[in-house]
């Protein structure tokens, strides 16, 4: 019985179906090319491995760059806020002038007047060249 068992362990050995053949196609190089080739395939893997530190670094700059933007965006949305509250409240202007009043033909007199504005109101002061002064209190009705 044993005999057996090893003359059908040696027949299924032989056959084609079950043993095993060498199906790898043997390249032989030499050992400058064999070295070329190592080394470029040790560049590719740093190379791949320096390709995914840079794209985790270019996410991280997309998210520092958006978060400058939103910065940005907020404080020009500040700025924009403050200056109306400012323009609303405070519109106040200041404003000088210099002319010439005649009250006759012949009589013409030089004066200087300053005046502060602010909304529909105006308060100002007017010196004239004959040593004369006058306060004026204005308001705009249209």
């Amino acid at each position: 019985m044993i005999r057996f068992g090893l003359l059908i362990l040696c027949l299924l050995a032989s056959f084609r179906v079950t043993s095993q053949n060498d199906t790898i196609r043997k390249i032989v190089l030499s050992e400058n090319v064999g070295r070329e080739v190592v080394k470029d395939l040790v560049r590719g893997d740093v190379c791949a491995k320096i390709l995914k530190e840079r794209d985790k670094q270019v996410v991280n700059f997309k998210d520092i760059i958006t978060r400058k933007d939103t910065i940005i965006s907020y404080q020009k949305n500040y700025i924009d806020y403050q200056d109306k509250t400012i323009n609303s409240f405070y519109r106040f202007k200041v404003n000088g002038f210099v002319g010439v009043e005649t009250r006759d033909v012949r009589d013409a007199i030089m004066y200087l007047s300053v005046f502060a504005d602010y909304n529909k109101i105006r308060l100002g002061a007017r010196y004239y060249s004959n040593y004369q002064y006058s306060i004026n209190l204005e308001y705009k009705l249209f």
